[in-house]
């Protein structure tokens, strides 16, 4: 008995030693997840498809209302899920861009200090305009965390936008 209680005593200070105050991996900020939906600029509303949710989506002319748009968007709100210990008061920034195959949609900093949370996720907003014919690819990053406070830091994802007869 008096054994066990050694090696645990020596298992407890080893893991100690090891990890020390490094936070655990879900006490890391992470970039988990981006959503896209298109925006209808008639109505003022979004629409309910996140056309980041893995399906394939019919997103040809939507500037005139086609396919799966159904009214005229020239435009998506992101929301990008972010993870993290603490959102009540971070230094840290996330970092948004949105391309297509010519230029630059988006390229936005967001400070974490600006988005309170007693919990520890949030989805921060950006809206993007000029979509509608291109490919997209959207990167968010987190920047100004020490490296041991980051899980996942960068995140990218695309959405395929066609125009044509």
């Amino acid at each position: 008995m008096k054994r066990m209680a050694i090696l645990a005593s020596l298992a407890v200070l080893f893991i100690t030693s090891v990890f020390g105050d490094k936070p655990t991996g879900e006490a890391r900020y992470s970039v988990v997840a981006i959503h896209a939906h298109l925006y209808f600029h008639e109505t003022g509303k979004t629409s309910p498809t996140d056309l980041l949710d893995g399906n394939n989506h019919a997103l040809w002319n939507t500037i005139t209302g086609e396919g799966e748009a159904r009214s005229p968007s020239s435009a998506i709100m992101v929301l990008i899920d972010l993870v993290g210990p603490d959102f009540t008061h971070s230094d840290g920034k996330l970092a948004v861009k949105v391309t297509d195959s010519k230029k630059t949609l988006l390229d936005s900093v967001l400070l974490l200090d600006d988005w309170f949370s007693d919990g520890r996720k949030v989805a921060l907003p950006v809206i993007v305009y000029g979509t509608g014919c291109s490919k997209l690819n959207i990167t968010a990053t987190l920047q100004g965390l020490s490296a041991e406070m980051v899980g996942t830091a960068t995140l990218t994802r695309s959405i395929l936008f066609e125009c044509g007869e």
